[in-house]
């Protein structure tokens, strides 16, 4: 049955810069789910976190992040299974799971005759306990993960808080950029994320089970300000096959725009299903 979501309360705070040039966060959310015949859920989570880039002379730039976060669940007549098929049990569930990370960026610009040019080479290390996922706590709301450039330096890539990213891993990337006299530019990058050991639980639920991710990148091709093509893509990394294409434009002014996109997704599991266009 759909659940009725009441209520449900966010809260995120980010803190002044202080004087070593850093900043503490704080996010909270309580959501009670419930169902007329099946299970309901309260969940109350904190997240509290501190970040501090550091700017050397040589003028790279290294960002120092960590956080603990503790969620607390009330399960109550449920009789439904986690994505490895273990029975959730009724009554409460919790988590403390703490995360680290050290993000490095480096980025190179010249001008030439056709503008500035900008290579960016871009390396980062996730740090967390291995597991994190009890079979008690219901997972609601991440049940779906999409690998891509825009969370491939996430410290967790999983949406929502039902699911935690644990273990250990590295990304890196290139971004490199031409952005041409006038208002034109292109841009594109490419990278990847390996995880120092493979989850099968957190696999069964989120698709994030192999060490290494597939290639993740994206070309975006903006001739004039009025107009723009973004090109994504996600390549196999056993065999270099594409595995997803995403296609979208963007056409027009802020007060009046058009845009559209198209995306394939390559079916490598069931070769009797087709692709998801």
């Amino acid at each position: 049955d759909p659940p009725y979501i009441l209520p449900l309360l966010d809260y995120n705070g980010l803190g002044e810069i202080d004087r070593m040039g850093g900043r503490w966060n704080l996010d909270a959310n309580f959501r009670h789910l419930r169902r007329e015949d099946s299970a309901d859920s309260v969940r109350t989570s904190l997240i509290g976190g501190y970040q501090l880039p550091i700017t050397a002379d040589a003028g790279y730039v290294t960002t120092f992040a960590a956080n603990i976060r503790g969620d607390l669940y009330h399960m109550s007549q449920n009789r439904s299974f986690d994505g490895r098929g273990n029975a959730v049990e009724d009554g409460f569930a919790g988590r403390f799971h703490p995360q680290a990370s050290v993000d490095w960026r480096y980025p190179f610009a010249r001008e030439t005759g056709f503008g500035q040019q900008t290579i960016e080479p871009m390396a980062a290390v996730f740090l967390a306990p291995n597991g994190g996922n009890s079979a008690d706590i219901i997972n609601e709301d991440s049940a779906v993960v999409e690998e891509d450039d825009t969370n491939l330096f996430s410290q967790d890539r999983i949406p929502g808080l039902d699911r935690v990213e644990g273990g250990s891993r590295i990304a890196y990337g290139l971004k490199a950029s031409q952005y041409f006299s006038a208002d034109g530019r292109i841009t594109g990058f490419l990278g990847q994320s390996v995880r120092l050991r493979s989850d099968d639980g957190l696999g069964a639920e989120t698709g994030l089970k192999s060490a290494e991710s597939d290639y993740l990148g994206y070309l975006d091709l903006s001739p004039h300000r009025y107009l723009d093509i973004l090109y994504r893509f996600q390549i196999d990394h056993k065999d270099l096959d594409l595995t997803r294409n995403e296609v979208a434009f963007k056409v027009g002014t802020q007060a009046l725009n058009l845009g559209g996109d198209y995306t394939h997704v390559r079916n490598q599991f069931d070769t009797d299903k087709d692709d998801i266009e």
